[in-house]
C-alpha cells in the first residue's frame, strides 16, 4: 500500500458486506495498520433486499467487534418497483458510504480483477466511452474523497486461497448465482467461456482497461486546463455558488471539448458521475444560453444567468435566519446564518439584520428619487438565488446598508452612520 502514498498512521473506512472479498480486505487492513482499533472503521449497508440481510448485518457487526473495530450498520430504504435494482442499490450504497467517510479517511473497497472484467462488459453494453470502459481504478479521487481498492490485481482464486489459509469465515449470498442479474450472467456464463477460448483473458481485459484509463487521464488533463481557462473568479461578498463559468468562453470550445470540460467540472463537485440525460440537457442549456434557466443534479443546481454558468448546492435554500438585533457598542461582528457581518468600528447604535422580504425601497446619496431594491439588485447583476439570502441592515424603519453592495455613505439621509463600513464574509 505504500506505493499508493499511504502511511502506517493513515485512517480508513472499510466497506464490509461480510462476504468473501470484503472479509479478506478487512483481515489484510487490520494486519497492515499499526493501530486498527483507532485507525480503521467499518461500514455495512443493509439494503433489506434479501431474506438474510439481517443475518449479514449481525455477522458483519460481530466480525468487526471481534477485531475491536468501530462498526456502523446503516439501513437503506429501497424502492423495488421498476428500474435497475443492481444499479440503484450500488448508487445508494456509495452515497451512504461517502456520507460517513471523514475528510482524513480513505474508503477501502474489495473489488478484484474479476470485478474489473465484469464492469468492463457491463459498461460496454451501455455504450460507455473511454472513461467508463477503463473499469475500476485502484486509487481514485473525487470531490476531495479518496477511494482505494487494494485487491484489484488479485483473482478470485487468490482471494479464496488467502481466506482458507487464514481461517476466515464469511457469509454467502445465494443471489450471486441468480443469472437474472447482469453481473452474475457475465461471471458465470460469459467470462468462463472467454477464458476457455483465451486463457488469462481477465489479465488482458485488465490491460485494456489500463490503456483506456490513460486515454481518460489525458481527457481529464485537457478538461482541467479548459476548466481553468473558462472559470470566472469574481465572487462577490455573500456568493453562494461553488463554480462560475463563462458561457462565452465555453461556446468558443468545440462541442467535444465543451462536453469533456463539463464532465470534469462536475467531477470536482460530486463523487458520482452525471447520467447521459443530464449531460445532454446541460449541454443544451449552455448552448441555448437562455437567461435564468436551471437544471437539478442530485443536490446540485446548474443555473445559466447573465451569460454565465453557475453551480451551487440546493441546500442554500434552507430557511433564512431570523431577524437579529445588533448593538454596535457591544459587538463589532455578528453571525447571521452562513455569514459573518463585521463593522469597522464600535458605535452606540442599535441595528437589525434581516433577509429581504420584497418591496424594499431606498434613496441613494445624490439622487432625487427612491429606488426599488429589486431593480438595484438586477442592475448589480446579483444572481436571483443569492438575492433572498443577502443580509440587509436596518435602523428602525430605514435600510442603511447591504454589506458587499451598499455602505451607509452611499445611502441618503442616514448621517449618524455615514462613517461606518460593513464587511460580509462566509462564517468560519
Amino acid at each position: 500500500m505504500g506505493k499508493q502514498g499511504f502511511r502506517p498512521g493513515d485512517r480508513f473506512l472499510v466497506a464490509f458486506s461480510g462476504g468473501l472479498d470484503s472479509s479478506v480486505l478487512l483481515d489484510l487492513i487490520t494486519r497492515y495498520s499499526d493501530d486498527p482499533q483507532n485507525l480503521v472503521r467499518v461500514i455495512h449497508v443493509h439494503h433489506g433486499l434479501h431474506a438474510d440481510a439481517d443475518r449479514w448485518l449481525a455477522h458483519s457487526r460481530a466480525a468487526s467487534q471481534r477485531m475491536g473495530l468501530d462498526f456502523h450498520g446503516v439501513h437503506v430504504a429501497m424502492d423495488t418497483a421498476g428500474g435497475n435494482l443492481e444499479a440503484t442499490a450500488r448508487s445508494r450504497r456509495y452515497r451512504v458510504m461517502l456520507a460517513h467517510l471523514r475528510d482524513d479517511e480513505t474508503l477501502l473497497l474489495a473489488h478484484h480483477r474479476g470485478d474489473t472484467a465484469e464492469t468492463f462488459f457491463l459498461n460496454l453494453m451501455r455504450g460507455a466511452g473511454a472513461r467508463g470502459l477503463s473499469g475500476i481504478p485502484a486509487l481514485a479521487h473525487r470531490s476531495g474523497k479518496r477511494f482505494f481498492r487494494p485487491l484489484q490485481q488479485l483473482s478470485r482464486t487468490d482471494i479464496f486461497d488467502y481466506a482458507n489459509l487464514s481461517g476466515l469465515s464469511w457469509v454467502e449470498d445465494d443471489s450471486n448465482a441468480d443469472l437474472r442479474f447482469d453481473r452474475n450472467f457475465l461471471r458465470h456464463r460469459v467470462l468462463p467461456l472467454l477464458n476457455e477460448r483465451w486463457p488469462g483473458s481477465e489479465k488482458m481485459i485488465d490491460r485494456a482497461c489500463r490503456n483506456l484509463a490513460h486515454v481518460a487521464a489525458l481527457a481529464d488533463e485537457l478538461g482541467a486546463a479548459d476548466l481553468l481557462a473558462v472559470t470566472l473568479d469574481d465572487r462577490r461578498p455573500g456568493a453562494r455558488h461553488q463554480l462560475q463559468l463563462s458561457r462565452q468562453k465555453l461556446m468558443q470550445l468545440t462541442s467535444l471539448r465543451r462536453q469533456n470540460l463539463l464532465r470534469h467540472a462536475l467531477a470536482t463537485l460530486a463523487p458520482y458521475p452525471p447520467d447521459r440525460r443530464f449531460m445532454r440537457n446541460l449541454l443544451a442549456l449552455v448552448e441555448a444560453g437562455e437567461n435564468d434557466k436551471q437544471l437539478v443534479w442530485g443536490e446540485w443546481i446548474a443555473h445559466v444567468y447573465d451569460d454565465q454558468l453557475f453551480f451551487y448546492r440546493a441546500d442554500i435554500f434552507e430557511p433564512v435566519p431570523d431577524d437579529l438585533d445588533w448593538h454596535l457598542a457591544a459587538e463589532t461582528s455578528v453571525r447571521w446564518g452562513p455569514f459573518l457581518i463585521k463593522v469597522d468600528q464600535p458605535a452606540d447604535i442599535k441595528l437589525k439584520v434581516r433577509a429581504r422580504r420584497g418591496g424594499e425601497k431606498l434613496q441613494l446619496a445624490g439622487r432625487a428619487h427612491r429606488h426599488a431594491l429589486k431593480g438595484l439588485l438586477q442592475a448589480w447583476r446579483v444572481p436571483p438565488w443569492q438575492r433572498g439570502v443577502l443580509p440587509l441592515i436596518w435602523r428602525e424603519q430605514k435600510l442603511v446598508a447591504i454589506p458587499g453592495y451598499l455602505q451607509p455613505a452611499q445611502i441618503a439621509g442616514i448621517d449618524p452612520l455615514q462613517a461606518l463600513r460593513f464587511d460580509l464574509r462566509d462564517a468560519p
